[in-house]
């Protein structure tokens, strides 16, 4: 459920990207695991008008590998409904010292609970509607 709300987000959270980054010299990275997860959420509930702007969003972001932080990784052991995937999101961004932009407010609670303080930016939650209007 968490990624796939990361994943189902990405397209609005696209607008909150470009409005962060006009005119600055910062970069969008992606780790592997996200991008195979929004694209996994895509191809499932995207509609065309959402398949083009994650595909056009994709052609500015650089992809990473999978690099989970001690710290993240710490957090499998307190709890064991962690999933990999989301590790990996939230580690990568963490290890490279980057701000992670999740609608993932559960993920960000719980670790905060456990003293892990991770830079993120939580937008809004949205659903994909395209594949509803078929």
């Amino acid at each position: 459920a968490a990624a796939a709300a990361a994943a189902a987000s990405a397209a609005s959270a696209a607008s909150a990207i470009k409005g962060a980054l006009s005119g600055s010299s910062r970069q969008i990275v992606v780790c592997q695991s996200a991008l195979d997860c929004a694209r996994r959420i895509f191809g499932k509930m995207g509609g065309a008008e959402e398949r083009r702007r994650f595909s056009d969003l994709l052609t500015r972001v650089t992809v990473v590998k999978d690099n989970i932080s001690d710290r993240v990784k710490a957090l499998s052991s307190v709890s064991k409904k962690i999933k990999h995937e989301t590790l990996a999101i939230f580690g990568t961004g963490d290890a490279m010292g980057a701000t992670t932009i999740t609608s993932n407010q559960g993920f960000v609670r719980s670790a905060r609970k456990n003293g892990v303080y991770i830079k993120v930016f939580v937008h809004p939650s949205r659903a994909l509607i395209g594949h509803l209007r078929a």
